[in-house]
């Protein structure tokens, strides 16, 4: 690993103002730039660039932030849930239609994956 000691935008010197600890290396083997803090991999740098990114991924994910992190997976996770709730409602509703339609007609109806449209 080869510690990166300086780049164009002076990211390696304004990640240390996030946290003093913070240095960035890059791996060979993986070919990667992580960062570091006291001797032990903290994060790996997103997309592979030293840009205005990184900085704000850093602060994203400093321990004193981790409760809007964990809020904002929590939020994530109950919009997934009410979209799955929703799309099952959509197909409950169709598979209604269709047996009262079989109901009202005397047909018989076999329902296949494709029966459900996507919403």
């Amino acid at each position: 690993m080869n510690k990166v000691t300086h780049d164009l935008f002076d990211i390696v010197n304004r990640i240390r103002k996030i946290n003093p600890a913070y240095e960035i290396f890059y791996n060979d083997r993986k070919q990667r730039l992580e960062i570091h803090a006291n001797g032990h991999y903290e994060l790996v740098v997103p997309n592979n660039t030293l840009d205005e990114r990184v900085l704000d991924y850093a602060r994203q994910t400093l321990v004193q932030n981790s409760h809007i992190m964990e809020r904002d997976v929590d939020l994530h996770n109950e919009r997934l849930k009410t979209s799955q709730k929703e799309y099952m409602d959509k197909a409950a509703v169709q598979l209604q239609d269709r047996l009262a339609f079989a109901n009202r007609t005397g047909r018989t109806v076999t329902f296949t994956k494709n029966h459900l449209k996507e919403f």
